[in-house]
């Protein structure tokens, strides 16, 4: 896979992540993880736990903003 499309894949991915933890209601989360799981599908399970712990780090600072 292209360096440049994997990279966007997993921005794409910790956003979705972030989205998921973050959103503001059950319906919403379940949305955000359907995308996640799509973009998921283009990485390595590697990848996805980097983006995991990403994810939560961003999620976890922006609750105590």
């Amino acid at each position: 896979m292209d360096a440049g499309l994997m990279k966007r894949h997993k921005d794409a991915l910790i956003q979705g992540l972030v989205l998921a933890i973050t959103a503001p209601s059950d319906k919403d989360a379940a949305m955000a993880v359907d995308l996640v799981d799509q973009i998921a599908s283009h990485l390595t399970s590697e990848e996805v736990e980097e983006c995991k712990k990403v994810a939560l780090e961003l999620a976890l600072d922006a609750n105590q903003s």
